[in-house]
């Protein structure tokens, strides 16, 4: 019996997907990109949602490196007159968060320094990758806007000699589903929600102002149909001001006519819709809509949105990191003295400071806690350390040369430790709601 053999149909990176073909038709995916920067410029709640995602991105965003030379070259690059990294990581995260895709384009000159441009997502018109793997992308191809820009076709530089490619394109992806090769913009879901919000809401503004216009009826007796135009033409180039005295003939009367209109209390309407904006991304109150006025409810809402601004806080981290590493790999070829295999560290500011100062508290408690039983011999410094760590909600640098603790001596006239207040100095934790608060000096 013959043994089988692995083929591109039975090997699992030649699984041909063109029968589970799952990504979005080209008209459909350009329609949405379109959709996705018309709401962005003109709903502000859209534009809303983008700045508090750009907030959590690139809120603090800096890198490190223990090699100098290249650390002074990634300084170099990021703050480079055609680069200027601090201004370009609002449009990473703005077209991250409207597309779902990025696009990076970089150009190396003779000297190894790279420069950095955004692609527009919406001028790709195809995504070219090996014929037995579709993580394996080779070509991106431009759409042709008119007769003078044709279209142009950029290499992924992976599977190229670098020497060969000077200028080449990347690409990053979120919510991407398995069997595809394009992103899908976090708003997207949000799409036919915001425009049913913002019809809605104008729909109230337009029946509330004309619940408020009137007209002017006049009555009275006239010998014939030339006399009434008279006088309604006459009116009608003085009418009455407001505030002003009006003076009529006992053969006229004048009266008011509005429109009745019945416009219900449409509150719950505009706040389900409002909820089905908000439910993808954050609690109602980040939005100016203060649904609760429990701050217990606004706080259990808020660690749920942490924990997302935290992953695309990592995502965009990652995509930071990988064009630092690119621009560092390119150098090295031409300058000897920067280190290709450096560690690039990257880091941002937390999404939350709440729980910054819950840590310092539980640090605080924690080191006098366990640093008795270090002195007391019952745990060795590697032990003692992870756990000050762990409470600090950090991690053990690896890296760093370990140091010999200093113990304090127990004799036996150790006086017995006062017990641990519940709050360390005068910060205090309120077990209820989680608040770090400040006790206040006595006077």
């Amino acid at each position: 019996m013959a043994s089988p053999s692995e083929t591109e149909q039975t090997f699992l990176l030649g699984q041909q997907f063109d029968s589970m073909y799952r990504d979005r038709y080209s008209y459909e995916r350009t329609s949405l990109l379109e959709e996705a920067v018309r709401a962005w410029r003109l709903n502000p709640l859209a534009r809303r949602l983008a700045n508090l995602y750009k907030i959590y991105n690139t809120d603090g965003i800096s890198f490190t490196c223990d090699h100098t030379n290249t650390l002074k070259f990634l300084d170099e690059f990021w703050n480079h007159d055609l680069n200027q990294m601090n201004d370009m990581l609002e449009e990473i995260s703005n077209e991250v968060f409207l597309t779902g895709n990025l696009f990076p384009l970089f150009s190396v000159d003779p000297s190894g320094m790279t420069f950095l441009r955004i692609f527009p997502t919406d001028q790709i018109a195809e995504i070219v990758t090996a014929e037995n793997d579709l993580r394996q992308e080779t070509e991106y191809v431009t759409k042709q806007i008119d007769m003078n820009v044709d279209s142009r076709t950029f290499v992924n530089a992976h599977s190229k000699p670098v020497n060969s490619t000077p200028v080449f394109m990347e690409h990053y992806t979120i919510n991407k589903l398995a069997g595809t090769v394009w992103g899908e913009g976090e708003i997207w879901p949000d799409l036919p929600w915001l425009s049913r919000y913002a019809v809605w809401l104008e729909d109230r503004v337009r029946l509330n102002h004309y619940r408020s216009t009137f007209m002017y009826v006049v009555q009275g007796k006239f010998t014939n149909d030339e006399e009434k135009k008279a006088r309604q033409k006459y009116l009608n180039s003085h009418p009455p001001q407001s505030g002003t005295v009006l003076v009529t003939d006992p053969n006229e009367q004048w009266g008011i006519m509005s429109a009745n209109l019945d416009a219900f209390d449409a509150s719950v309407d505009g706040m389900a819709v409002k909820k089905m904006i908000a439910v993808n991304h954050v609690p109602m109150h980040y939005l100016a809509e203060p649904e609760s006025s429990t701050r217990t409810t606004a706080d259990a809402a808020g660690t749920p949105a942490f924990k997302g601004f935290e992953n695309h806080q990592t995502t965009f981290i990652r995509i930071i990191k990988r064009i630092l590493t690119i621009a560092l790999k390119r150098r090295a070829l031409k300058d000897a003295s920067v280190d290709p295999n450096a560690v690039i560290t990257v880091t941002s500011a937390d999404a939350t400071e709440r729980d910054n100062a819950g840590l310092a508290l539980a640090t605080s408690q924690i080191v006098s806690a366990i640093g008795d039983m270090y002195d007391r011999e019952l745990i060795d410094e590697p032990e003692y350390m992870r756990l000050v760590y762990r409470f600090a909600g950090e991690i053990v640098p690896q890296n760093v040369k370990p140091r010999k603790g200093i113990r304090k001596i127990i004799k036996d006239t150790y006086p017995t430790p006062a017990p641990i207040e519940p709050a360390a100095g005068n910060i205090k934790l309120d077990t209820k709601t989680n608040d770090v608060k400040v006790k206040e000096p006595k006077a």
